[in-house]
């Protein structure tokens, strides 16, 4: 009898201290940054509101963001919305005596994204609920500054200048007019000193054509194909500055 006493208690003993380990390992497993730096579009007429988001991962399938608990401690970030992407994985179970299990399984990743769009500089703290517990991220936003030193493009001319970069000196979009048809055209792109390049990615709504590269580097060079007089289509550049750890976006939009 005692040993049978026993016997339950051990059983129980374990049970809790799994649920424990399982518990405390579901609440290790969400990972976000806990801080992100922007820059704005600038504060000249052509500037525009900017987007960012924080990634949410290791949530369990059942698990989502509260929606009534997004709160900005600032106005400077707008219409904070969470979104959800899925990914599925493959991978081999390690062999478990405690548990059966089959040797190749798949298990689902839920990523959550909290979006939000902002404007003007200025800092705030991102509060979010997952379940009962309360997360927080800190966002500041800093003051537009032309990431770019030299931006060419094949034939295309800013003035009597082929050097593209002082076209974004005060904000981080800009429209550039494609006068003549250019064959094997190519943008060539050198960062601004304390930056990087991250991704070029070009696409034209005309012929449907898409160019990407992703990279670290401070200049970088891409095909963009053959370029149709008076085309619709558009370059954007992501950087990040390797003193704050800010990014920016630019972009040139072609008519």
């Amino acid at each position: 009898m005692n040993k049978r006493c026993r016997k339950i208690k051990y059983l129980l003993l374990m049970a809790v201290l799994l649920c424990m380990m399982v518990s405390g390992t579901a609440s290790a497993a969400i990972q976000y940054p806990k801080s992100q730096v922007f820059y704005n579009g600038g504060t000249s007429p052509q500037a525009d509101y900017m987007f960012g988001s924080i990634s949410v991962s290791g949530l369990a399938p059942d698990e989502t963001i509260a929606r009534n608990s997004l709160q900005s401690s600032s106005s400077i970030l707008q219409y904070l919305y969470s979104t959800r992407s899925t990914n599925i994985f493959r991978y081999e179970y390690i062999k478990n005596p405690l548990f059966t299990m089959e040797d190749d399984e798949y298990y689902r990743d839920d990523s959550v994204y909290i979006n939000f769009r902002f404007y003007r500089p200025g800092t705030s703290t991102v509060r979010f609920r997952i379940g009962k517990r309360t997360y927080t991220s800190n966002v500041k936003v800093l003051s537009y500054t032309n990431p770019l030193s030299k931006v060419t493009i094949t034939g295309v001319k800013n003035g009597r200048s082929t050097n593209l970069a002082p076209m974004l000196k005060n904000h981080n979009q800009t429209a550039i007019r494609i006068q003549k048809a250019q064959k094997n055209a190519e943008v060539a792109i050198t960062a601004a000193k304390n930056w990087r390049i991250r991704n070029v990615s070009y696409y034209s709504q005309k012929t449907g054509k898409s160019s990407y590269v992703s990279c670290n580097q401070a200049g970088v060079r891409l095909s963009l194909g053959s370029l149709a007089a008076k085309c619709d289509g558009w370059l954007s550049i992501t950087m990040k500055n390797v003193k704050t750890g800010g990014i920016a976006e630019c972009s040139y939009s072609f008519y």
